[in-house]
Parts: C-alpha cells; structure tokens; sequence
C-alpha cells in the first residue's frame, strides 16, 4: 500500500493505493458496489487513521518561518556534518536547511530540544468523500469501446486487484455541529493502457451518500 496526501485550509485529501483481493463469483459490477457501501468505509479508516497518527509532519507555517544564520563549525544534529550557512527554528536551534526541512515534513519536533511544533493534523475531521477507482489494465485499444454492460459482467473471483482510493477529509471547525457527518463514496473503473504507456482513463463514477 502507498499512501501520499495534501493539506488545505478546509481539510486533508489522502490518496492511497491498495490491493483489494475479490471474493469468489464476484463480477466487476459486485466490486464497484462494494466500494460503495460501509464496510469499505471501515476498511479506508482503517488505512488512513493510522496514517495521520503515524505521520505528523509540522504545519507548512513552521518552515516558512526559517530563518537563515551563519555558523562558525557547528554541526548539524540530523545529517552530523558541519554547517557554514544554517536555519534557525523558533526554538533557538541551528540546521541545515535542506536537513530541517525533511525533518518536518515527518514529525513536528525539534530534534534536538523535542520542543513541539503544531502539527500539520491538529484538530478533528471527518470523512467527506471516498472515491474509489478500479485500476482495470487493458493491452487493446478495441477494449476501450467495450459496452459497460459486458465491462462489469466480468468476473473477478479470486484475483487480487488494485485499487486507487482518494479521501477527503474536512476539518470540523468548517462544519456545521451535528452528530453525524455524510460520506459520499464514489465507485468507477480507471483504465490502464499498457500499450500507450501507461495512459490512465477514467470511467464515470457513481455514488452514494451514507
């Protein structure tokens, strides 16, 4: 599983890559339905929480507040070589800029004194969006003209296939205060042309709101 994500001011989109092994006798059109239903809600929360947990990159703010200082020799504590030019961060220590900068796009503390930097996902979310592709690889273009019908009659029982997932997930002070968020969980087929490099094209999607 592979998993990159963003930050905006109203969320955080994740986007993950993941093996989905198919359950016996289940056809393209099962597939896409259940990526449309609560248990593969589960399954993404099960993926994408523990990632936010494990990841805490500092907020984009702590880097832009660098500032450039000279050093006489002193060493960087991250890569332990000697600095001439360094950055200091709020909390007084020197480090290479190239250095300081890959330290806080994964924890948000300083590595020398621990001091803790906000957290890029501090607060609360909630999950907006699970749009769910089947990764459907295809080697002939005439596949490409292929009645959806026949497409999603298709069986895939017992292979394992990949899917790419994108979630969004909406900050909780954007939203209004109420017991229970929806989710719109999207479901299509993203077609893999190996014969054209790898060109992606994406079927419709349809969705549902739980």
């Amino acid at each position: 599983m592979s998993v990159v994500h963003e930050v905006s001011s109203s969320g955080i989109n994740v986007r993950l890559s993941v093996s989905y092994p198919v359950p016996d006798h289940y056809k393209v059109s099962d597939v896409l339905a259940v990526f449309r239903s609560a248990p593969w809600v589960h399954v993404m929360v099960g993926h994408v929480v523990p990632y936010l947990k494990s990841s805490s990159p500092a907020k984009k703010e702590v880097l832009q507040t660098l500032i450039p200082v000279p050093c006489d020799d002193e060493e960087c504590v991250i890569c332990m070589a000697a600095m001439e030019l360094s950055v200091a961060l709020a909390c007084g220590h020197h480090f290479h800029l190239d250095c300081i900068t890959t330290w806080l796009s994964q924890r948000s503390t300083c590595p020398t004194c621990r001091f803790q930097y906000q957290n890029e996902f501090s607060g609360r979310y909630a999950f907006k969006a699970i749009d769910s592709a089947l990764v459907w690889h295809s080697d002939d273009e005439d596949d490409d003209n292929e009645e959806e019908s026949t497409l999603y009659a298709i069986d895939l029982g017992g292979q394992v296939v990949q899917v790419t997932v994108h979630v969004a997930l909406m900050h909780l002070q954007h939203a209004p205060n109420i017991e229970k968020y929806p989710c719109v969980l999207k479901a299509g087929i993203l077609r893999e042309h190996t014969a054209k490099g790898s060109t992606l094209e994406r079927r419709p999607t349809r969705g549902v709101t739980l």
